[in-house]
């Protein structure tokens, strides 16, 4: 059934909102509405997904009792609906043999959220800031960033598009410095590793990101190994931690170099120093987790990072593009 919002968005902050991206929830008149017990909350669980359709009392008894129902089972499934009726303030209107929830789609969080990520989609060929900005938006109706995961392990198209379009152009951003060769396949076999194990991973976002770039690693060293039939040399030269002083500097040198401009500057750079770096300003992870993923204590991060910068700094002293030169101003 095509759903079209009806109702204006004043209309919608009157009347009662349906949460599920994430534990069921219902707001009514900016207060957090009665739901009642497990059997209960079901009910408007299986409504709301069929909002504006008719949902049968058998499928609704099938869907909640299964195949050994109680004698008073319609007794308790009209008692619900009129729990829920008062308690959420919801139109659900008897229908036939069943019931139906009169909902406008804007009043439910995930039919939102797949309207933001089909608008992200429509526009990031032409808009990619403004797509990101919209998925964000859509990012930020889930509740726990751990909801979200757990509908993707369970095969959620809405929430494994929204994973996947959020991170996929910091991924490839990093697989194009450390897999040239071919970088999109290199992707591809992220996300399908990702696939594998995004049901053990648990965490919320900051140890998702890491957790990507970690497997984007990965597979980037087995591609180059591939390629190479050898494997990768490691930088083992000794570095020397450097003071707060140093990093805050850095710091702000790294936000103020966007990942667009940094590619061309950091093909200049060591291997060690373009992973620390590239992971710093295009993954935007912190010292401790690019330290995880490339192996080297904190304070070898440190110094990779600050050597690599110094290093950019210096190509002030000879020709550059103009797109090199705005992107090193910025650094020191």
């Amino acid at each position: 059934m095509a759903h079209k919002y009806v109702w204006s968005m004043a209309e919608v902050a009157r009347g009662t909102r349906f949460l599920v991206l994430g534990p069921l929830d219902a707001i009514g008149n900016g207060e957090p509405a009665a739901l009642g017990g497990p059997k209960q909350r079901a009910v408007l669980g299986m409504l709301i997904s069929r909002v504006g359709q008719a949902v049968s009392n058998d499928s609704l008894v099938d869907g909640i009792w299964g195949e050994d129902p109680p004698s008073e089972v319609q007794t308790s499934l009209r008692s619900y609906v009129s729990n829920l009726r008062t308690g959420t303030g919801a139109d659900i209107e008897r229908s036939g043999g069943g019931y139906i929830l009169n909902a406008d789609p804007a009043a439910i969080d995930a039919f939102e959220f797949q309207r933001l990520t089909d608008e992200a989609t429509r526009s990031l060929s032409v808009d990619p800031d403004g797509a990101s900005e919209t998925l964000r938006e859509g990012l930020g109706l889930w509740r726990g960033f751990a909801s979200m995961l757990v509908a993707a392990a369970a095969g959620s198209e809405w929430a494994w598009r929204a994973l996947v379009e959020h991170y996929s152009g910091a991924l490839l951003g990093y697989l194009r410095l450390r897999a040239p060769g071919d970088p999109e396949d290199v992707l591809s076999e992220t996300w399908i590793s990702v696939a594998s194990a995004i049901g053990s991973f648990s965490g919320e976002e900051p140890a998702f990101r890491s957790w990507l770039f970690v497997i984007a690693h990965r597979r980037a060293i087995d591609a180059a190994r591939k390629a190479s039939r050898r494997l990768d040399v490691v930088d083992t030269t000794d570095v020397q931690d450097v003071s707060n002083a140093e990093l805050s500097a850095e710091d702000q040198a790294l936000a103020g170099m966007s990942a667009e401009h940094a590619m061309e500057l950091l093909a200049t750079l060591t291997p060690d120093q373009q992973s620390v770096i590239a992971l710093r300003v295009i993954a935007d992870l912190s010292l401790e987790e690019t330290a995880k993923i490339v192996n080297k204590r904190v304070g070898a991060v440190k110094a990779l990072q600050r050597r690599g910068l110094e290093s950019l700094r210096r190509q002030l002293e000879t020709p550059v593009s103009p797109t090199s030169e705005r992107a090193i101003t910025r650094l020191t």
